[in-house]
């Protein structure tokens, strides 16, 4: 029985215990974790696991067995000592010994893994919003601690992230309809918008000095923000891809709570 914890294996017995369906990418030591195999060939294989809370000695050498810390067992049921756990895990090539782990409750029939890579590809506009979200805008470390002031917090980050696409979308098409008689480049083109956060930022929030609100900004600091979001224009490329660079999580002090 593998001691380490799946942390999305409590979402997905919810999920399939709704009835729905669910692809998820797994990180390389989930998968050794589950399969008991190393993410390094394509592979499709039918899991069947039984989680408990129990790490008796019985418990620890069955290979079926799971181990689930006890509270999200009672979260899942709060009478059963073991929940059997059944699950589709594929490991598809991305690259030249790149490989990809996903975990879904999909049918082999209908969906080859193939499939599933593109899928899971169709989605990728998805985590890139969930990344700026979470590193561009500063959602991944939570400053409040009373729980109406982290709902704000969510709630404003949400916000500001749909004023951030919306001034965009907008400076784009307004250079796009500006250049249309232009040559034509290689590629299109589209805003940073790592920079373009920083940038909307320092535009809209009120300085110290001199207080402002967002209906208060002039039209010539507009068109100065317009003109540098059209500066940091990076261009489109699909089929571009690059190494994931994992590293820990840094400590982040907050100590004014």
């Amino acid at each position: 029985m593998k001691s380490r914890n799946l942390c999305n294996t409590r979402c997905l017995v919810t999920i399939e215990s709704l009835g729905h369906k669910y692809l998820i990418r797994m990180k390389e030591r989930e998968y050794s974790c589950l399969t008991y195999t190393q993410l390094d060939h394509t592979e499709d294989q039918q899991i069947s696991r039984i989680l408990t809370h129990h790490q008796r000695k019985e418990e620890k050498e069955n290979p079926q067995m799971k181990y689930l810390v006890k509270k999200s067992m009672r979260q899942i049921d709060q009478e059963s000592e073991f929940i059997d756990f059944d699950c589709r895990v594929v490991a598809i090539e991305i690259g030249d010994n790149v490989w990809e782990g996903l975990i879904t409750n999909l049918d082999e029939a209908e969906f080859p893994p193939e499939a599933l890579g593109f899928i899971y590809h169709l989605r990728w506009r998805i985590e890139q919003s969930f990344s700026w979200l979470k590193y561009g805008i500063g959602m991944k470390r939570i400053h409040s601690i009373k729980a109406e002031y982290i709902i704000q917090e969510i709630y404003s980050s949400l916000i500001f992230y749909n004023l951030v696409s919306e001034i965009k979308k907008c400076v784009l098409e307004s250079s796009q309809s500006d250049n249309k008689e232009e040559k034509q480049t290689t590629y299109e083109y589209q805003i940073n918008t790592t920079k373009a956060i920083g940038a909307i930022r320092n535009t809209f929030t009120p300085k110290w000095t001199k207080k402002r609100t967002i209906c208060q900004i002039t039209k010539a600091e507009f068109q100065a923000l317009t003109e540098e979001l059209l500066r940091e224009k990076l261009p489109v490329r699909p089929e571009r891809s690059f190494k994931r660079n994992l590293h820990p999580n840094r400590l982040m002090w907050f100590t004014y709570r």
